[in-house]
C-alpha cells in the first residue's frame, strides 16, 4: 500500500493519533488524503509533532479542514526537520505557509539526499552536480524558487543543524 484515502471519514483525535504513531514505523505508504474530515489544531498538532519521525511519507492532504494559524504553525514545527515530505496540500493564507513553501522546496530539491550524504569532508563533489540538476529541473520555470532552493541548500551545516 502506498496510497491511502482518508478523505470524508470525519477521523476523530483518536483515530490521527493511532495514525500517525503508525506512520512512524511505516515507510512503504507514500501518500496520505485526509481532506475534508473536520480536523482542527489539535489534530494539527499531533501531525505536526509526530512529522520529524515519519520517513517515508512525500504527500498529505489536509484540504478542506477546520484548524488555524496554531494548527499551520505546528505542520511548520514538524516540517523544520521533516526532509522527506514533498507535495503538502493544505488551506492557503496563514502566516506560516511561506515557511512551509520554502521548506516542502528544500526537501523537494535534496535536503534529505544531502544531509543522509554529510561525511567529512561534507558531501561527494559528484552529488552537487544531481543535486543542481534536479532542482533545475524541477523549478526550472520557477527562477526564484530554484535560486532560494539552491542557496539554502548550499548552507548545507546551517540548515541541518551541525555546528562547524
Amino acid at each position: 500500500l502506498q496510497q491511502l484515502d482518508l478523505s470524508f471519514n470525519m477521523l476523530s483525535i483518536y483515530d490521527i493519533q493511532s495514525l500517525v504513531a503508525s506512520l512512524v514505523k511505516n515507510t512503504t505508504l507514500r501518500s496520505i488524503n485526509l481532506m475534508s474530515n473536520v480536523l482542527d489544531d489539535r489534530a494539527m498538532q499531533l501531525i505536526g509533532k509526530y512529522l520529524p519521525r515519519i520517513r517515508g511519507l512525500d504527500s498529505l492532504n489536509i484540504e478542506a479542514n477546520r484548524f488555524g494559524e496554531n494548527g499551520a504553525d505546528a505542520l511548520l514545527n514538524g516540517l523544520r526537520t521533516n526532509m522527506y515530505l514533498c507535495d503538502l496540500a493544505m488551506p492557503r493564507g496563514f502566516m506560516a505557509s511561506e515557511q512551509i513553501d520554502y521548506y516542502l522546496a528544500i526537501n523537494t530539491g535534496g535536503r534529505r539526499l544531502l544531509h543522509e550524504n554529510s561525511q567529512s569532508p561534507p558531501y561527494p563533489l559528484a552529488l552537487w552536480q544531481l543535486v543542481f540538476e534536479r532542482v533545475n529541473r524541477l523549478y526550472e520555470k520557477e527562477k526564484e524558487t530554484r535560486a532560494t532552493v539552491i542557496f539554502h541548500l548550499l548552507q548545507g551545516p546551517v540548515l541541518f543543524g551541525k555546528r562547524t
